[in-house]
């Protein structure tokens, strides 16, 4: 996944200012918040090789793409959350629409969790209009920081539909939320 450092600062950045707070106010009682309200990170022109047709109707396949970015070193008593708020997956070439899709999940993982955690899912919509895009909204975000909080960490696309004989490519393009708060 290509990440600009100044994504990747934002995160970071939120946990440096509450952290600086709490080191002002040190033998004071102190509460203090910071929050992100979005941070965009994309992989770009992700790779779908073609599906020969069997005939069969619908098929399905996964393709997983990794994202090395460090992990970060929080100051004790600092609690972090990061929420995913959508994902949007946008064909790029090799497709004009994604209306072949019926079903589409997307998870993350990385060496601090045991179960990928599911970011978003899509299931195909027959009244909705053609678009080159599907938005996938996190209808009850969960704390994916244990996941990001790593060296590395995956991110995997299931899809089923009558899926492109032809190789296509598609940008991933996921939207998250931060927040951390210090007590001292």
């Amino acid at each position: 996944m290509k990440t600009t450092k100044s994504n990747r600062s934002a995160f970071l950045a939120l946990a440096l200012t509450a952290a600086g707070f709490a080191t002002v106010a040190s033998g004071c009682t102190l509460s203090v918040e910071a929050e992100i309200p979005e941070v965009v990170i994309t992989q770009r022109d992700l790779s779908f090789q073609g599906v020969p047709d069997f005939g069969i109707g619908d098929v399905s396949m996964e393709k997983s793409y990794s994202q090395d970015h460090g992990k970060i070193e929080m100051p004790e008593g600092l609690e972090s959350e990061i929420k995913t708020i959508g994902v949007t997956l946008r064909a790029t070439s090799g497709v004009s629409d994604m209306s072949f899709l019926k079903l589409l999940r997307v998870t993350m993982s990385s060496a601090n969790v045991v179960e990928p955690v599911e970011l978003g899912s899509y299931e195909y919509d027959p009244g909705a209009p053609k678009s080159n895009e599907i938005h996938l909204t996190a209808v009850n975000p969960i704390n994916v920081f244990e996941a990001w909080n790593a060296d590395k960490a995956t991110f995997t696309l299931q899809l089923a539909g009558s899926l492109p004989t032809t190789a296509w490519t598609a940008d991933v393009i996921v939207r998250f939320s931060a927040r951390a708060k210090y007590e001292y």
